[in-house]
């Protein structure tokens, strides 16, 4: 293991003359006027003689446009003369370039449908006189006439980077069967446009046009609106779209909705729009879908689900959360959009040397073993690999390994002679002196250095001539769970082309009972006293594949209708650790409630291209997944605010598609103002019924008032805030405060998730009830380290409570703990006695850590840069 290094008396002051830097980036000093004053009168000789000079080679029909530009060179004058003298350079600089690079071929200034931009905006030059010269430009003029134009700024990072073309989608055809078996899924575009997703072990016969029959399995239905809706009537004038299962048939509009066929029973969620369930007699199953069966009708909204059988319907209910429900479509979804990110070339793990040629060559891989420990929530991932140096010398290495965005590194080892070295965590500047120390020692160092927010890189010395270097990694992390159920994804998918030995075993603790489902590997299942083991392996395969599998725990560990409590402790370097995990009951909501969608978009130039596609891509998911009867309006915020429309507008298919080809075309400029942007949005709030505020993008004020507290008094107290922090920099605190004063949420998300399905998930926890603020204390009000960290400070439905906290070795544990929040606007408190504490949590630790280097990099990360690396 490495030695912390103490920080610098040198370093100390860099970083603080840094920050005074960035403090002051957009507060420059005033210029001297006599400065201000020569550069203007330049400006205006310069502009009065180019007027002058074109005014002798122009026709006499244009002479009245140059009596214009000498009127408003004129107007610069006085202008000019008050800017700041970083502001002249930069209106200098881009004047020039603007002329020479866009202006037209010839000398008489504007002509005819040529266009000028302002402020992101497209002009052209008016025919008659006006008080500034420029009337809109129309959109046809702008597509024919500004191509080029778009091309080149798309290109240059000023707009929101444009995605690639879609995979070409398979698409049936009428009489098609589609089926699964179990471990394979498909997703199929049908004759009309819509989309079916089939789950494994399943079947679907595409009967018609818009017509399809389930006779088993699982199916999700993305329904192609054809026809008009309107939503201010309700009325519908779009054609049916029917599917039928055995005894039932359910006919939809426009909408998406889930169909789960299985023991003579047929279970029906929707998640947009509704749909219309009645029995069908068995005659009658092959009815086309411009003749449904009307009596009997029972009608579903998004939200809501129930299960028909041929004798009876159950009870409308509420319907668990869409994105646990549908999460087996996620990877199918993923497939047919283009990837915001290319795949990391390191997926899976790499080692790299550098040949003869100079150029970066990855090591085969021989053997690949994946062992996974899950325990009370938590998984632990070991990765166990073997490279082979091919090369006949010595060569250094560098060993990639990109983390999950939520796993936390535990351990680090390489084996040198037969012997296991375990390494350590070191700064990155700090590793790399090690290194070369040791490297010219000839020992052998495994040292890690944290390259991005997923990868670790880890440099290797020596590697010697065709022989083997083995290579341990661990990590640890909480799975995602929802009513009990747990999911585990293991991204297995190889950027080598083969491995020669492959093998996975997972070991699920005190799992004897539990029900396991994995469709990427056939793994084999045996029990040892009361713990699941399941293994799998394989001989020269290709690693193209992630590891993917679903645990349910037994029906009495299932807390879906009463709360539920478990704690677990360990000991580890003479301290004491516990956990509690707790399951509130919240009670779902009978249906979703209608919203006024207020989506804040930041078009700032500190945003990252990709950054600002990731925004797009977050804003389209939330509006093609919201209900047809919601309203929304678009505002880009920078350091001036533009808006899609004067007025909301229905969150129907054809304006959703309008408003994000507005967002696709908007420019990256400006710093960002967030006072004026949150002033911006108080009028429309006013004019909402059901307002929620939906900021997309980093929240860091740059401009205008920069205390969160007093941005957040900003904002109306009518809307529920929904934070999105897009990105590695974004403002948690300002999010968090806004979020817990309106009762809304908040979460982060990176361009290199799945930002469509997280953008989902977010609208599925906004539709269920959220327990806020919590905290937990035990009942001996213990305080610094005994203090309870918690992994999030905010739930929705059917998910869990995580708190950690640490203890001295030799200190008694608390007998109850008390867990309180807000439910609804309301106080919650819940008292829970510790009991049948499990021992031996060996993750405990680990996560603690991790809890405690979240909150001291909130607090400072320089001031507490010391105790961040020794935790690491």
């Amino acid at each position: 293991m490495t030695e912390n290094r103490p920080q610098s008396h040198t370093e100390d002051t860099c970083s603080q003359n840094i920050q005074r830097l960035l403090k002051h980036a957009y507060a420059p000093e005033t210029p001297d006027a006599d400065f201000a004053t020569r550069v203007a009168n330049s400006l205006q000789a310069a502009a009065l003689e180019r007027a002058a000079t074109v005014k002798t080679s122009r026709p006499a029909n244009t002479e009245h446009r140059a009596a214009r530009h000498q009127h408003a060179s004129a107007s610069i004058y006085w202008q000019t003369t008050m800017l700041r003298v970083g502001s002249i350079a930069a209106l200098f600089i881009v004047a020039i370039g603007m002329f020479y690079g866009l202006r037209p071929a010839t000398d008489t200034l504007y002509r005819d449908g040529d266009l000028v931009w302002i402020d992101g905006r497209a002009y052209t030059p008016a025919e008659t006189k006006g008080p500034d010269g420029f009337v809109p430009a129309t959109a046809d003029r702008i597509n024919e006439t500004t191509a080029d134009v778009m091309r080149l700024v798309s290109t240059r990072g000023l707009t929101p980077r444009q995605l690639a073309d879609p995979p070409t989608l398979q698409k049936a055809a009428v009489g098609d069967t589609i089926s699964t078996s179990d471990t394979t899924r498909r997703r199929v575009t049908l004759p009309d446009g819509s989309v079916l997703y089939v789950n494994i072990n399943s079947e679907a016969k595409i009967v018609g046009n818009r017509h399809v029959s389930v006779d088993r399995g699982e199916v999700f239905v993305e329904v192609n609106p054809v026809g008009e809706f309107d939503p201010e009537s309700g009325q519908e004038s779009r054609q049916r779209f029917v599917l039928t299962t055995p005894g039932q048939e359910i006919v939809a509009l426009g909408t998406k909705f889930a169909v789960d066929v299985r023991q003579q029973a047929t279970r029906v969620q929707v998640t947009q729009g509704k749909v219309a369930i009645s029995p069908v007699a068995a005659s009658e199953t092959t009815t086309n879908a411009n003749s449904h069966t009307s009596q009997s009708a029972t009608t579903l909204v998004a939200g809501q689900q129930l299960t028909a059988r041929k004798d009876a319907l159950s009870d409308i209910a509420p319907a668990p959360p869409a994105a646990h429900e549908l999460d087996w479509t996620r990877d199918l979804a993923a497939t047919a959009r283009s990837p915001l990110i290319p795949a990391n070339e390191h997926t899976g793990g790499s080692l790299v040397v550098v040949d003869t040629q100079g150029q970066d060559v990855k090591l085969s891989l021989r053997n690949y073993h994946v062992d996974v420990y899950i325990e009370d929530g938590f998984a632990r991932t070991t990765i166990d690999q073997t490279f082979f140096n091919h090369m006949p010398s010595r060569q250094e290495g560098t060993f990639y390994f990109p983390l999950p965005p939520d796993a936390s590194l535990s351990r680090l080892a390489m084996y040198v002679n037969g012997k296991l070295m375990e390494g350590g965590m070191a700064e990155r500047d700090y590793a790399r002196q090690v290194f070369e120390t040791i490297k010219y020692r000839q020992l052998d160092p495994a040292l890690l250095e944290w390259v991005d927010g997923s990868t670790f890189k880890m440099r290797v010395f020596p590697l010697e001539p065709r022989r083997e270097k083995r290579i341990l990694i661990s990590y640890t992390q909480r799975l995602p769970e929802i009513f009990g159920q747990l999911r585990y994804h293991f991204p297995a998918g190889h950027t080598m082309d083969q491995v020669r030995d492959w093998s996975a075993q997972i070991k699920i603790r005190h799992g004897d009972n539990w029900q396991w489902q994995s469709v990427s590997h056939a793994f084999e299942s045996k029990t040892e006293q009361d713990d699941l083991i399941l293994t799998a392996k394989g001989h020269d395969i290709r690693l193209d594949r992630d590891l993917l599998l679903e645990l349910t725990p037994p029906q009495s560990y299932t807390p879906q209708a009463t709360p539920f409590a478990s704690f677990a402790t360990t000991f580890h370097d003479g301290s004491q650790y516990l956990q509690l995990r707790y399951w509130p009951h919240l009670s779902l909501p009978p249906r979703r409630e209608r919203r006024d969608w207020i989506l804040l978009f930041e078009a700032s130039g500190d945003r990252d291209p990709i950054v600002a596609r990731a925004q797009v891509e977050i804003l389209r998911s939330l509006l093609e997944n919201a209900e047809h009867h919601d309203t929304f309006s678009l505002l880009t915020a920078g350091t001036r605010m533009h808006a899609w429309r004067p007025q909301a507008s229905d969150a129907t298919p054809e304006n959703i598609t309008e408003a994000i080809a507005w967002l696709e075309n908007s420019h990256l400029v400006g710093a960002m103002d967030v006072e004026r942007a949150y002033r911006a949005i108080a009028p429309l709030v006013d004019s909402a019924t059901n307002p929620t505020i939906v900021h997309c993008g980093s929240a860091v004020p740059a401009l205008g008032e920069r205390e969160d507290s007093k941005l957040v008094e900003l904002l109306p107290s009518t809307a529920e805030f929904v934070g999105v922090g897009v990105g590695k920099r974004w403002n948690r605190d300002l999010m968090k405060l806004a979020a817990e004063r309106s009762g809304g949420f908040f979460t982060q998300i990176n361009p290199d998730e799945d930002v469509s399905w997280r953008a989902f998930e977010l609208l599925g926890k906004l539709n269920t009830p959220r327990l806020l603020n919590i905290t937990v204390t035990a009942d001996n009000h213990a305080t610094g380290d005994s203090e309870f960290r918690l992994f999030e400070t905010s739930l929705s439905a059917g998910e869990s409570i995580c708190a950690i906290a640490r203890y001295e070795s030799s200190a008694t544990l608390p007998t109850q703990v008390t867990v309180r929040g807000q439910l609804d606007g309301q106080p919650f408190l819940q008292t829970i006695p510790v009991r049948q504490v499990a021992p031996r949590a060996e993750h405990l630790p680990r996560m603690w850590a991790k809890l405690e280097i979240q909150r001291l990099s909130a607090v400072g990360l320089l001031e507490n840069k010391d105790r961040i690396i020794a935790l690491s």
